[in-house]
Formats: structure tokens, sequence, C-alpha cells
């Protein structure tokens, strides 16, 4: 998984409630941290299906902390799928950028 060889990553207690991130993550590129929880909220594809779920934040550790935030966006305006699948075609580009430079690999691999 690309997401542990990130080192500079925004830690969790830096991570802002209902902001949207650019993130690293097994599932997904951009999430809404909730930190009563500690976990972003996504949008996951997972076949033919697209539905709202959640990772945890890096820093709770294994086996359940998958997301690595790399950027901090803006207060998210929702939680809803279709406002998460808007904002995750919006900063895909953005995302692979920030990939490509943090893992020096090609944004053609993404």
């Amino acid at each position: 998984m690309a997401t542990k060889n990130i080192k500079n990553y925004i830690k969790l207690e830096d991570c802002k409630d209902g902001y949207l991130y650019i993130i690293s993550a097994r599932n997904a590129h951009i999430g809404i941290f909730d930190a009563k929880k500690f976990w972003f909220i996504i949008s996951r594809h997972k076949f033919t299906t697209n539905f709202i779920d959640y990772e945890d934040h890096w820093d709770l550790g294994p086996p359940h902390g998958t997301v690595k935030p790399l950027k901090e966006l803006h207060l998210a305006k929702d939680t809803t799928i279709e406002y998460l699948n808007i904002e995750s075609d919006k900063y895909y580009e953005e995302y692979k950028k920030l990939m490509h430079e943090k893992l020096n690999i090609s944004i053609y691999n993404l």
C-alpha cells in the first residue's frame, strides 16, 4: 500500500472536524474528517455499487488506521454521496499530483 510510504501527512490532532481533505487511503482519495470517531467519511466504489463508508486516521494504528490526510481543502458543505462524488472528481488531478510529489511515482500509474 502506497500510504505506508508517505512520511509527511496531517496528524490526527491537526485534523479539523467537518473538513474535506485529499487523502491517501485504501478506498478513496477524498474524505471528510469526523472528530468524534477519528475517521474519514468517504464515497466508496466496490464493483457496481457506490456507498458511504468510513476509514480511520492512520495515527490510530493497525489494523484499522488506513488514512493519511495530505491536504486540507475546506469545510465540507454536506456528507452525502453525491457531494463526495462531485468533490472527488473536482480534486482528482490535485490528488494525483500530490501522490506523485510524495511518493515520486508516475501519475499515469494512478
